[in-house]
């Protein structure tokens, strides 16, 4: 049987990424995480544990584009998925991103994009 892609999930918000967790889960991604703090996703980038990232912004009152900076050096596909949209800076604008809050399908279908499973193949 082919290894699932693994997905991190960085987000501060318990109920969000609890769904986030259920929503990969149901589409048959593995999550990792979720983690909650900005030391936290960079330990979880150290250890290179999943294949790609949905990334909140506001992590805790602590900027997340630290975290994305990580990810970028590492070549981590990854994506926002934030309520704060204007915290993103132009480094990071070309960036997809989903606006909370969100519909399963479209989480569904930046994962796939993001491990290089759908038809875009799009990372």
């Amino acid at each position: 049987m082919p290894k699932r892609c693994s997905i991190l999930i960085v987000e501060d918000d318990a109920l969000v990424a609890a769904y986030l967790v259920t929503i990969l889960g149901n589409a048959e991604f593995d999550a990792v995480g979720p983690v909650d703090t900005v030391g936290g996703a960079l330990d979880a980038i150290r250890g290179r544990i999943f294949d790609a990232a949905f990334l909140d912004i506001d992590v805790n009152g602590a900027a997340g584009l630290q975290i994305a900076a990580a990810l970028r050096q590492k070549t981590i596909p990854f994506a926002f998925i934030s309520g704060n949209a204007h915290a993103v800076s132009k480094d990071f604008e070309h960036v997809r991103l989903i606006d909370k809050p969100f519909e399963p399908s479209v989480v569904a279908a930046l994962a796939r994009d993001l491990c290089g499973l759908s038809e875009l193949g799009v990372n």
